[in-house]
């Protein structure tokens, strides 16, 4: 099952509730990767017959890929307006079993957690002619100084990040870092 896979990748710090005492062994990248599968199912070409969603589990990032591009760029993805949606029904079910609120706000999501967490922004690649879509998660802290740069000039900040190595790792080609969410 899902949850489990994602529940054996995830980090499980240990922290007490200081009210209850009691133990929150909750993955704190949760939130994220709740939306960005919710995402990945609302938003897949359910017509590409050949072609499946997926969820790939690394050390260091996790991605999610479906087939079928962004109907927004991924500036437009993260305003706060409601978007067109390539699958009403599927959104409409969602929305009954309480996992989709409103349209438009998983994306905003997936970035404000991240951005709590003091990770590098996530990385959207909506390719119109493969018609594909690809979110990276990447567990990259963003260092002090790259966040309040990111923070400051938005985009053009988050387009570099840093290697364990401490060496400056530019993004791969054709991924785009949309500027954090306020």
């Amino acid at each position: 099952m899902l949850s489990e896979r994602y529940d054996r990748h995830a980090e499980h710090p240990f922290r007490l509730d200081a009210a209850t005492l009691r133990r929150n062994d909750e993955p704190p990248d949760y939130v994220s990767f709740r939306e960005a599968t919710i995402n990945l199912l609302i938003h897949q070409d359910y017509g590409d017959h050949g072609r499946k969603a997926s969820i790939r589990f690394f050390r260091d990032r996790t991605v999610f890929w479906n087939p079928g591009d962004a109907f927004a760029t991924p500036d437009e993805l993260l305003d706060p307006t409601e978007m067109a949606v390539r699958n009403p029904a599927v959104v409409a079910a969602f929305r009954r079993i309480g996992l989709s609120e409103q349209a438009g706000t998983g994306i905003r999501a997936i970035f404000r957690c991240w951005q709590r967490l003091g990770h590098v922004p996530p990385v959207i690649d909506s390719d119109k002619a493969r018609k594909t879509f690809e979110l990276l998660l990447l567990r990259e802290e963003l260092d002090r100084y790259c966040l309040a740069e990111h923070l400051r000039y938005g985009r053009e900040a988050g387009e570099v990040g840093r290697s364990s190595s401490d060496q400056p790792r530019a993004r791969p080609a054709g991924l785009v870092t949309p500027p954090l969410p306020t």
